[in-house]
């Protein structure tokens, strides 16, 4: 988890880029936060992100942005803090809010971990503007990718947002939660 945020983050510092995931399994504890100017890419289903047994998190593997949930570090908010831009200010021209400008994420396999939780999202898109993804391959989660957030009080909303090429693998409906599938 952390070589791939500290990649993230220093591609993040220097203005934007593309952190590469090559073939391989990579565990990860947290979600990966993915910032403005930066794309997280694999090679396709040979790029897995895997959450690890010992997954600290709301169950998404990878935020394009970040907000009332969760902050740039990937750790939690203080609900009373709430500044996620809302429909009501994107429909205002207000993007003041939004935290994440033209990020992405294609090419990748996201696997859940489940151990008595509800599974999670793959992607999860929180405060963005001009952001995608494409070519996702979801396993073990309950929604491949969330635009916004649709739970009161953690709007999250997103502008100019795209999904393409997303694929549910499967979800054990036998875990936690009869919603799951």
């Amino acid at each position: 988890t952390d070589a791939i945020q500290t990649a993230l983050d220093e591609i993040f510092n220097i203005g934007g880029g593309v952190v590469f995931v090559p073939a391989g399994t990579y565990k990860t504890s947290k979600p990966l936060i993915v910032r403005t100017n930066t794309l997280l890419e694999g090679t396709g289903v040979a790029s897995k992100i895997v959450q690890s047994v010992n997954y600290n998190g709301p169950g998404d593997v990878i935020h394009i942005g970040y907000g009332y949930s969760w902050n740039q570090n990937g750790q939690e908010f203080d609900p009373a803090s709430n500044n996620d831009a809302t429909m009501a200010d994107l429909l205002n021209n207000d993007f003041s809010k939004l935290t994440t400008v033209n990020a992405g994420a294609k090419n990748l396999y996201l696997q859940g971990y489940i151990n008595g939780n509800r599974p999670g999202q793959g992607l999860l898109f929180m405060n963005a503007l001009n952001c995608f993804c494409e070519y996702i391959w979801s396993d073990n989660l309950l929604t491949p990718v969330v635009i916004g957030n649709d739970s009161p009080g953690w709007q999250a909303a997103c502008a100019n947002t795209s999904v393409s090429h997303v694929y549910q693998v499967s979800c054990d409906p036998t875990t936690d939660g009869t919603d799951a599938g």
